[in-house]
């Protein structure tokens, strides 16, 4: 379904549109500016690319953005920016956050490391303390369904016909 509009409206909305998308690109390339500073500020050899959707470069993700590092003397690495399905996504802090925790050069890298280790294992721990309680509980429920069928039922069950509606 098409609407008509004097010509005049439709220039008007075509000019509209072509400034939301122009302004929509600056903030964009602004953001990514600033993103790119906060990466040369980490280390000056850091970089962000985004790859075509054919790179001619085996070690690009197609169509996804990339932090590039120029390494002297050898091949530039690429660290792709994906989302956690493994899909490309728009760069964010996220990845200069991620940088700077991983910088062993960093003063208290191995005190976060250390700390980051034990979070996890407690995690496991008390993961696998649930699943114990878990399965006991499940083992319990099937020893009284067995043992005792009117357990867990609110209205008892009888084999008695007197107990039973007539037919």
């Amino acid at each position: 379904m098409s609407v008509i509009v004097p010509e005049s409206v439709a220039l008007g909305m075509q000019i509209d549109a072509e400034l939301e998308r122009r302004k929509r690109l600056v903030d964009r390339h602004g953001h990514l500016r600033q993103l790119e500073r906060e990466l040369q500020r980490l280390d000056p050899n850091l970089s962000l690319v985004k790859a075509s959707e054919h790179p001619s470069q085996s070690a690009l993700t197609p169509g996804a953005w990339h932090v590039r590092r120029d390494n002297q003397g050898t091949m530039p690495s690429y660290i792709p920016i994906l989302d956690d399905d493994g899909r490309p996504r728009e760069p964010t802090m996220l990845e200069v956050h991620r940088l700077q925790q991983g910088d062993m050069q960093r003063p208290g890298y191995f005190e976060d490391l250390r700390r980051q280790q034990e979070r996890r294992r407690a995690g496991i721990e008390a993961e696998k303390r649930l699943a114990s309680l878990d399965r006991q509980e499940h083992i319990k429920d099937v020893y009284n369904t067995l043992e005792r069928p009117q357990a867990g039922y609110a209205k008892k069950w009888t084999n008695s016909t007197r107990g039973k509606r007539a037919r």
